[in-house]
């Protein structure tokens, strides 16, 4: 969404159902790793409090500095980056 490409509606659903997927799948990662209760489910517990907030702050930022019309488009993008990020990263171990 951040790349101010001209979108329509299959694209933006498809990349909301991308995100959806992607959300639920580092949820589930996540789930199976704290019933485990290993050092490895406390440093991913650990990771996920810290990366939250500092990622609300990023989506924020992006947003107040966002060029009229782009704001939700820079927002959201944020949030996606992290999302995908946290995926590959869990489904990489």
């Amino acid at each position: 969404m951040g790349n101010r490409r001209s979108r329509n509606a299959a694209g933006i659903w498809g990349e909301g159902l991308a995100f959806a997927l992607d959300c639920q799948a580092v949820i589930a990662e996540r789930m199976v790793r704290f019933m485990r209760a290993d050092a490895r489910a406390f440093s991913e517990a650990s990771r996920m409090l810290v990366e939250k907030p500092a990622v609300a702050v990023h989506a924020q930022w992006a947003a107040t500095v966002a060029a009229p019309g782009c704001a939700l488009d820079d927002a959201f993008g944020t949030y996606r980056r992290a999302v995908r990020a946290n995926r590959r990263r869990l489904e990489r171990r």
